[in-house]
């Protein structure tokens, strides 16, 4: 629905915003109190990314990823779901316009038979995925095998839980708009 969609969107906006204000002090360098004359922990690129992405809430789940990527100076390929490479184009061309310079949010149209060759190059430095925990095994074992980062959210459902206390009627109404958002299709509904 054009509302959902619209709701995204913000929240896609909201997370950039959010980084380019905070992204200095989370990427702060942190000073540690040691023995040593002088100890801290430093916060350093890791270079190229690869993002996989699902096909629900195609802008958001990148958005979520690049926004703290970019600040911290990576670059991101984009693998997303095959059904939506409109959104992935889309989201290349967002950065663009967004004065990035051509190569920092790279979109790959390949099908997923391609993705082992990608995490295998020995530019790509770590991995995000957000996908079914059979998916997240598969990349698990490649990235795995090459020692480098690796980000998951795999999907699942939350419980709701209404306790004897509760408005039943107002509960039954929050638990059905929960489960139904973006027609069911949101790992993190109730």
């Amino acid at each position: 629905p054009i509302t959902s969609a619209l709701a995204e969107i913000r929240k896609c906006a909201f997370a950039c915003r959010h980084m380019a204000v905070h992204a200095a002090e989370y990427l702060a360098l942190e000073v540690v109190a040691t023995e040593a004359s002088k100890s801290y922990v430093r916060y350093d690129p890791l270079g190229v990314l690869l993002a996989i992405m699902p096909w629900n809430f195609p802008f958001y789940q990148f958005f979520r990823f690049a926004a703290p990527a970019l600040m911290a100076g990576n670059v991101a390929l984009l693998k997303h779901a095959s059904n939506v490479p409109g959104c992935a184009l889309a989201i290349e061309e967002i950065f663009r316009q967004a004065g990035y310079p051509a190569g920092v949010v790279q979109s790959l149209l390949i099908g997923s038979d391609r993705v082992a060759d990608i995490i295998a190059h020995p530019a790509v430095r770590g991995v995000a995925l957000t996908g079914s925990t059979d998916t997240g095994s598969k990349v698990a074992a490649l990235v795995g095998d090459q020692i480098k980062t690796l980000v998951m959210e795999l999907g699942g459902s939350d419980p709701f839980i209404v306790m004897p206390s509760a408005d039943l009627a107002r509960a039954i109404q929050v638990g059905v708009q929960a489960r139904t958002v973006n027609t069911g299709q949101s790992c993190i509904a109730a």
